[in-house]
């Protein structure tokens, strides 16, 4: 048998009045998440630029310091190679000897080494008056 419910008691579970609050209530609550959302996106997008900007500034300096660091290395190998020419020309054995335990010292020391600290790579980086030194 199919239960019948009286008016009274359908009024008294929903009315159209509240029924409509609830959805109203409901898109608000809708709007208000989407704008928090909206504006998490805009935030982490923010963050997601700035970092970028300050991996690119890492990246630059770091280019121009292993530019300017291979480019002295690169002077300096010339340099002691052109005193081991003059050397082995002129038969001198001690300049010759020191000249090629330069080399090999050169050889032996990493550019890299003074990467390991950022902030003092920026620092020498920004100072004109550095003398690299490798």
């Amino acid at each position: 048998m199919i239960n019948k419910l009286s008016l009274g008691t359908v009024d008294t579970l929903i009315s159209p009045a509240q029924c409509l609050q609830e959805v109203v209530e409901t898109w608000t609550n809708y709007l208000e998440i989407v704008q928090i959302e909206t504006t998490k996106r805009r935030e982490i997008e923010a963050r997601e630029r700035a970092i970028l900007a300050d991996i690119e500034a890492k990246r630059e300096l770091i280019i121009g310091y292993l530019q300017r660091s291979f480019d002295e290395r690169a002077q300096n190998f010339q340099s002691l190679f052109a005193i081991v020419d003059r050397a082995i020309a002129s038969g001198d054995s001690i300049a010759l000897s020191l000249a090629l335990q330069s080399i090999v010292d050169l050889g032996q020391s990493s550019p890299f080494k003074d990467l390991s600290n950022l902030s003092n790579l920026k620092a020498v980086m920004s100072d004109p008056d550095y003398e690299w030194e490798l």
